[in-house]
């Protein structure tokens, strides 16, 4: 078992607080078990590594980056930034299926934007403080807390990438630039990465990143992309300067743009997943992958229609760059019209085909809706920093109504 769920009432969150976190709360939290966290955690982090190395070799392999199908102008500059450590993919959230430990899966890497995981952060780190639901459902029980509930755990994240890149600076960064759409600014993650910044002295701004420019001298500064992937690939044309600032490191952002390519391209899962790409990893790495990995494959280069529309029961078809589970269609619950429709398009072709994997159900406290349970692990800087759980009415919806964010709990001993 992964973990085992706690009461918690929520009677005691003040109704402001929950009006501005903007999502629904699950009444449970989840508290990991011991060996199971420990299990998985080795084992997510070698995905994690794997996909890091298939970013690397894109650099010099045409075929793999051909596969990985990356828009012309995307591609191009993210090609023109220099290597950063771990190849660029340095923070990440994995979203996984499966009640069992042996039985779960890796859905997807979520390498652009994961604000989750800094919403989690900052909801457990207050209710710790000031919610008696939570000490009350904790009594007589050994746990710790993630990384991501410190007070400035990004913000030092980023200063350890920057000082990784430039190990001869004599300077620390001295400023964060948050590019993000308009709006953003009422998002409480937005507020919570400028109050870590200011809590070590850094002077952040948000900006809408278009012909963005930055001092060719001074401290380096720090940057964070406040986007899901396909917001930013639409917003490229516009944004020469940052890119420029990024190509030339004078500021450095977790995952750059080929970390992001990469790590939030679904079809890095079917790199992992196919046997043609086998030799980039060891024998021990394919055994790990095999067993986190759900068979994966590019459709019309891996695959074909034929076979998709063959076992339309056990597949699900994800566009490559899609965002808030937009575009997916899980084939046992499409018509067979439907199903073939999509596979038969070329709209479709290049898409990712992925085994299903049943999400974890629960039952409706409140109702007769069948639950769904997806869980997700958060790394930074080659680290796991926590975990966030989302419950559903249906399989695929992580935003809107029906859902509700899971506080997650770190088991003890560990850390």
């Amino acid at each position: 078992m992964v973990h085992e769920d706690l009461p918690l009432p929520l009677e005691h969150t003040p109704d402001t607080w929950r009006d501005h976190i903007g999502f629904p709360l699950w009444p449970q939290a989840a508290l990991l078990d011991p060996a199971a966290q420990a299990l998985l955690e080795e084992r997510l982090l070698l995905a994690v590594t794997c996909l890091e190395r298939v970013t690397v070799r894109c650099r010099d392999d045409k075929d793999l980056l051909s596969f990985l199908g990356l828009p012309p102008l995307l591609q191009q500059w993210a090609l023109q930034e220099p290597p950063l450590p771990r190849g660029g993919l340095d923070y990440c959230r994995l979203d996984l299926a499966g009640r069992r430990t042996g039985d779960v899966r890796i859905l997807e890497f979520n390498g652009g934007c994961p604000l989750g995981l800094i919403s989690a952060g900052l909801l457990v780190r207050h209710w710790r403080r000031h919610h008696p639901g939570l000490a009350e459902a904790l009594r007589g029980r050994d746990t710790v807390p993630f990384p991501l509930e410190g007070e400035t755990w990004f913000v030092d994240a980023l200063t350890r990438l920057a000082a990784e890149r430039e190990p001869t600076a004599t300077e620390p960064p001295g400023t964060l630039t948050i590019v993000c759409d308009p709006g953003a600014e009422r998002f409480i993650e937005t507020a919570e990465l400028l109050a870590q910044a200011h809590r070590r002295g850094i002077d952040a701004k948000l900006t809408a990143g278009e012909h963005l420019t930055t001092a060719s001298s001074g401290p380096a500064s720090l940057g964070f992309l406040l986007h899901d992937l396909p917001s930013f690939i639409d917003r490229l044309p516009g944004r020469q300067g940052l890119c420029e600032a990024m190509a030339d490191g004078r500021m450095t952002v977790p995952n750059g743009l080929l970390g992001r390519a990469v790590g939030d391209n679904k079809l890095g899962m079917a790199v992992l997943s196919d046997p043609r790409f086998a030799g980039l990893f060891s024998e021990h790495e394919r055994r790990i992958l095999a067993s986190v990995v759900p068979w994966s494959r590019k459709l019309g280069d891996g695959v074909t229609t034929r076979e998709v529309l063959d076992a339309r029961e056990s597949l699900v078809l994800k566009p490559p760059f899609g965002a808030r589970s937009e575009g997916i269609l899980v084939g046992r619950f499409c018509t067979e019209e439907q199903w073939r429709e999509a596979a038969s398009s070329p709209a479709c072709a290049g898409w990712l085909v992925q085994e299903y994997v049943a999400p974890e159900e629960l039952a409706d406290p409140g109702g007769s809706t069948p639950l769904h349970r997806i869980m997700a692990a958060g790394f930074l800087g080659g680290r796991p920093v926590g975990w966030v759980s989302r419950v559903s009415t249906t399989i695929v919806s992580n935003s809107g109504p029906g859902w509700g964010m899971q506080v997650v709990l770190a088991a003890g001993g560990r850390r």
